[in-house]
């Protein structure tokens, strides 16, 4: 009976032994090993020897196959992703400027000196637009037309010539220039101060509604842009990112017992059938030299 069982016996350990150590071996030894000061052959194991072999691989297939620009801009264009990215953005022009503008500022005090320098900013701003309007030049101009069509057929019309009508204008026009020029932000600055204190408590949505844009239309263009967005960035954003690059790197800087680990938390389980698999069919073939003898 022991003459029966030595053959299959024998088989199934050889197998076994073999497998255990063909798969040992993608490992093993982690680094080379020297015998007279040569490298013995198979040293290190097949995968430490070829690791930067295999990340440049792995990195060309996950970029070339895996993650490539149709995949992630289906993704993202995606109706669920979507609706959750438009959805999110429609949320947050929901929210008081005001509110945002202290999220992004980080602090009261930060948010303050923000409105402080717009308010700055808005002033200088307008001023500069009023004192490159001429305004003395239009106040005699136009308003000449506007003083003659209402005091037409009157009887202050009728004491003041056109010669009356040009000086005080003249005059007018240079006393509104001259007071922009000193005066000009003192007078405006309350004035903006208060608007821009009362756009803080609005939402970017009732602003966008003021200039007759319904809250439909909105969303409309939030998820025009958002789709623009993607599909101009998606290339671009691959190109920066540099997947490939990414993959390889990250594989070449793992230490040997690192990417050992690595395969085998992903392949333990199908190493371990090649191993049983080595195991079956010593035994097969054990078993079948009984019945060839």
């Amino acid at each position: 009976m022991l003459h029966y069982l030595a053959g299959p016996l024998i088989g199934m350990i050889i197998g076994y032994c073999t497998n255990y150590l063909a798969v040992k071996m993608l490992f093993r030894p982690r680094t080379e090993k020297y015998l007279f000061g040569r490298r013995l052959p198979m040293t290190p194991g097949a995968i430490p020897r070829g690791k930067t072999r295999l990340a440049k691989a792995a990195g060309e297939v996950v970029a070339t196959y895996l993650v490539t620009e149709e995949e992630i801009g289906e993704r993202l264009l995606a109706e669920e992703t979507e609706t959750a990215v438009v959805g999110k953005v429609m949320k947050t022009l929901r929210l008081d400027i005001g509110d945002d503008l202290l999220r992004v500022a980080g602090s009261e005090e930060e948010a303050d000196h923000i409105v402080q320098k717009l308010n700055d900013l808005l002033t200088s701003r307008i001023v500069e637009a009023l004192q490159r309007m001429d305004l003395e030049s239009k106040i005699r101009t136009e308003g000449k037309q506007i003083v003659t069509a209402r005091l037409a057929g009157s009887m202050i019309g009728l004491l003041l010539n056109e010669r009356a009508i040009d000086s005080l204008l003249e005059s007018v026009g240079k006393e509104v220039t001259q007071l922009i020029d000193t005066r000009g932000e003192e007078l405006l600055r309350p004035h903006i101060e208060r608007k821009v204190a009362e756009v803080r408590t609005y939402t970017a949505i009732e602003l966008l509604q003021k200039a007759d844009l319904s809250e439909e239309r909105i969303r409309l263009v939030v998820t025009a842009a958002y789709r623009e967005a993607v599909q101009a960035g998606v290339t671009k954003m691959l190109r920066k990112i540099d997947i490939a690059g990414i993959i390889e790197a990250k594989i070449n800087a793992l230490s040997p017992e690192e990417l050992e680990r690595l395969v085998l938390s992903v392949m333990k389980k199908e190493l371990d059938v090649i191993v049983n698999l080595g195991a079956l069919i010593g035994l097969i073939l054990g078993s079948l030299n009984i019945f060839l003898q």
